[in-house]
């Protein structure tokens, strides 16, 4: 079934349910940055009736997820054992042994850095919003979204979690015929709320919600949501505002913007 099929099979009620407050339920804690028209080819383009977010930008398309290497500590050499004496020819000693050397206490070392790596699961502690996340691409120049409502995509095209730059993006489901999906709670975000990120090999990253903003999905949105940047930041999108029932969409997208707590 397609997106667009199962949005259009929704009932009266859970569309009713569904409808998002936008506008003045937006926050910023910084001054809006400029909007970047959707033309080019590094501005992404509006998205299709059946997908949940806009395109991602089409120069970022089928880009290999960039995931910064964390250090690796390198092993200590192994020491080699002393060579052992021919018994037949070597004489008997008559010496004690050497005294074995002191043990000595390892220096104190900093703490290991959290390592950069594929987020696979999702977490609002305060609105106790979980979920599995899967790698998404992009099909045409826009980004695909899992038909899961109960699970989140993360674009491959975007930076992985816990590295010292760039922009990790997330898209999800506000609802589909099944009920509401696991960004519906986005409309809910406020400032400073924690967002847990658990990568592949059980570290977690967190951050704290900074923006909401709503953009109108005729316009695109704007190339600074999925640009890469100098700073870590997170990237949630999902759909919102008024239901076209003509189209079988939203009209507008809801983006979060979240960095490192």
């Amino acid at each position: 079934m397609s997106l667009a099929l199962g949005v259009a099979l929704m009932t009266g009620v859970q569309l009713a349910e569904a409808r998002t407050v936008t506008g003045s339920g937006d926050f910023s804690a910084t001054a809006p940055a400029p909007r970047t028209p959707a033309s080019g080819p590094a501005a992404p383009g509006a998205a299709s009736p059946d997908a949940s977010t806009s395109t991602a930008p089409t120069s970022s398309a089928d880009a290999a997820p960039t995931s910064p290497s964390s250090a690796v500590p390198t092993p200590a050499a192994a020491i080699p054992a002393a060579p052992t004496s021919d018994s037949s020819s070597a004489a008997p000693s008559t010496q004690d042994p050497a005294p074995a050397p002191a043990p000595t206490t390892p220096s104190p070392t900093a703490a290991a850095p959290v390592p950069a790596g594929i987020p696979v699961g999702f977490a609002l502690p305060r609105l106790d919003v979980q979920a599995p996340i899967d790698p998404v691409g992009q099909v045409d120049g826009e980004l695909e979204v899992p038909e899961d409502i109960r699970r989140l995509g993360w674009w491959t095209g975007s930076a992985a979690a816990g590295g010292s730059a760039g922009t990790t993006v997330l898209d999800g489901h506000i609802d589909s015929p099944q009920g509401r999906g696991v960004f519906f709670h986005l409309q809910e975000v406020e400032p400073d709320d924690e967002v847990v990120l658990t990568v592949a090999g059980g570290a977690t990253v967190t951050y704290k919600v900074t923006e909401r903003r709503s953009y109108h999905k005729a316009d695109g949105l704007p190339a600074e949501v999925f640009a890469s940047t100098d700073q870590p930041k997170l990237v949630l999108i999902t759909c919102g505002g008024r239901y076209d029932f003509a189209q079988a969409s939203y009209d507008d997208n809801i983006v979060v913007i979240a960095v490192p707590a």
